[in-house]
């Protein structure tokens, strides 16, 4: 039986990849739990994204787990200085790592997807849900290929680990191909969910100042798409290399870091509450702010303005899905509304549209659609 035995030492690499992964994974494993306490403990409901970022982070966990793996096995290192035992492990866990990062990179799009959903003002709305939905569908197809690709690239399937095994690796290059289509398709998605909540808020009637924030708040995501970039623009090192733990770690780090950036950037907006003024005593349920909202629009004391969720909120539930007016004079989106009460609102799928209805002394009335 041949006991193999890590590596007692680290190159650069290795040691780069170990320092920046794991400094991640405590950041990304403290915004899980601020996210977590904000959603259950300050709104006191969980929306989907909610268990959509829980799930990736589940997925996180494995993926770490992989990539420390590796480098103990020698990922990072000149496979050279690597006994063949080594390489096969360090490569077999590089690879695992590699499948469960680019997963993880998608659920955490698809979190954002499903929060960015409940945030559309009144133009359009139809063609605004179906534009996230679309994105998310081609994002999902495309990691489900580059997977599958990754898997079939080698027959059989251990011959992706050690070169030694009979077989034959005729796959390599469509998987690279693909993984230059992927990549990029995986940056125009970061893009986009950034850019996307930014071109709403600034049609919102409030301060510059505020709608600055609120910009600051979603662009993180242009930052998942630099590492995404810098990624693809690196799978070409892959090619022709004869030294496959040294270079790989490369790939495997802007992997890690694209990951880990996604998940990081999708918490920053849910946040807000707990930096909000409230304590979370004092915090009123989603079903009694839904309750009081509506009983001053019943009885006529929230003004003439209401501000509605949109169409594409299930009908019936009163919670982060729900279709519900409220009144102007507590939650208007003015001038003067802060980020804090701006994203609680929005949490809560609260702040979408804005319908003034004007009455005239002959009898007349309009109505207007506001941002």
């Amino acid at each position: 039986m041949i006991v193999t035995m890590p590596t007692t030492t680290k190159s650069s690499r290795g040691i780069v990849l170990d320092a920046i992964t794991w400094t991640f994974f405590s950041i990304a494993l403290i915004f899980c739990f601020m996210r977590l306490y904000a959603d259950i403990v300050i709104l006191r409901f969980t929306r989907l994204d909610t268990y959509i970022a829980t799930f990736t982070f589940l997925a996180i966990i494995v993926s770490q787990i992989c990539t420390a793996l590796s480098v103990h096995y020698g990922m990072g290192q000149h496979a050279s200085t690597l006994d063949p035992p080594q390489t096969v492990l360090s490569i077999k866990w590089s690879w695992m790592a590699q499948i469960l990062q680019l997963f993880a990179n998608t659920t955490g799009k698809l979190a954002v997807i499903t929060y960015l959903a409940t945030i559309h003002g009144p133009s359009h709305p139809r063609s605004k849900l179906a534009f996230l939905w679309s994105l998310s569908s081609l994002q999902v197809a495309s990691v489900i290929i580059i997977i599958a690709f990754i898997l079939a690239q080698c027959s059989p399937l251990q011959k992706l680990w050690n070169e030694a095994i009979p077989g034959t690796c005729n796959g390599r290059i469509r998987n690279q191909n693909f993984a230059f289509f992927q990549g990029s398709l995986s940056a125009f998605t970061d893009i986009c969910l950034a850019v996307y909540p930014m071109l709403i808020f600034w049609t919102l009637q409030m301060k510059n100042k505020t709608k600055i924030l609120l910009c600051i708040l979603f662009g993180f995501g242009l930052l998942a798409a630099v590492s995404s970039i810098i990624k693809t623009a690196n799978l070409h090192r892959l090619e022709h290399t004869a030294d496959i733990t040294y270079d790989l770690a490369y790939l495997i780090t802007w992997n890690a870091v694209d990951m880990y950036i996604v998940f990081i950037a999708s918490s920053v907006p849910t946040l807000v509450p707990i930096f909000n003024r409230r304590s979370p005593k004092s915090a009123p349920s989603t079903y009694n702010s839904y309750k009081r909202r509506n009983a001053a629009l019943d009885s006529n004391q929230g003004g003439d303005d209401a501000a509605l969720t949109s169409f594409s909120v299930p009908p019936g539930r009163v919670n982060a899905y729900t279709s519900a007016a409220r009144s102007n004079r507590a939650n208007q989106v003015d001038g003067n509304g802060s980020a804090e009460e701006i994203l609680g609102e929005m949490g809560r799928g609260d702040i979408l549209m804005t319908t003034k209805i004007n009455v005239t002394s002959d009898g007349k009335s309009g109505v207007t659609a506001l941002p």
